[in-house]
């Protein structure tokens, strides 16, 4: 029986090496959670109208980050503003919640012809 993670075309070292970093991350939850948890509170009466909230990850020894702004976190979309902004280009055809993981919810759009 094969036990070894499959990566497909990745080798066992690039997928050690992304574990590892995938742990590190998870040990920084510490950092990441009061941060996440202050921005939805300022946020929460304002996400029935078009507005979006955005908290980058910390930026120390995280693997995408390259100097300058960091571009990778947590992002919180309304409605209202995938709506108001997206509707000229794609139709909103769905939306689910995922009750196994509150925070993620997939919103499936649909490019207009």
């Amino acid at each position: 029986m094969h036990t070894s993670a499959s990566y497909g075309s990745v080798s066992e070292e690039v997928g050690q090496r992304i574990r590892e970093i995938a742990e590190r991350q998870l040990d920084r939850l510490d950092e990441l959670v009061p941060m996440l948890q202050a921005a939805v509170v300022r946020a929460a009466p304002a996400l029935g109208e078009p507005r979006y909230v955005f908290v980058p990850h910390p930026t120390e020894g995280h693997p995408q980050y390259e100097d300058g702004e960091m571009t990778y976190g947590e992002a919180v979309i309304s409605l209202p503003y995938v709506r108001e902004r997206w509707s000229e280009l794609f139709d909103l055809v769905d939306v689910h919640a995922f009750p196994e993981d509150i925070y993620q919810v997939a919103v499936t759009l649909k490019k207009r012809s």
